[in-house]
């Protein structure tokens, strides 16, 4: 064989395998940033629900509803029994269904139904 036709062949691996690598990192350096960006909005996911859970309780606080503030703060100082959660939840749909004229009301109810259906599920 000619060393001509030898060092093109050698050359084209050579090329071929640094081509590879190079793609492979890139591919890597794509996932690492995107398992950076998923870790940074997960975070944020936690703080919303954790603004949510301490926060949104209190809007709706009545004097005319003890169980229901019981739960509710129960939810607030995160101590709310999985039983608990599944009356608080139908309770609070309640205020769903019959709050028609305040939508913030409705608006909250609506927010720590979807907390509280997330954490019957994962438990």
């Amino acid at each position: 064989m000619d060393d001509i036709v030898l060092v093109s062949i050698v050359s084209l691996i050579v090329s071929t395998i640094v081509a590879g690598v190079g793609f492979i990192l890139q591919y890597f350096g794509v996932v690492l940033k995107i398992k950076e960006d998923i870790a940074s909005l997960k975070v944020k996911i936690d703080l919303f629900w954790t603004i949510v859970e301490r926060d949104f309780p209190k809007i709706l606080h009545s004097p005319h509803t003890p169980r229901f503030d019981f739960l509710l703060e129960a939810m607030e100082s995160d101590t709310l029994a999985r039983s608990d959660m599944k009356e608080l939840y139908s309770l609070l749909n309640e205020e769903v269904v019959n709050s028609n004229p305040d939508y913030g009301r409705r608006l909250v109810a609506i927010v720590l139904m979807e907390r509280l259906r997330q954490k019957i599920k994962a438990t």
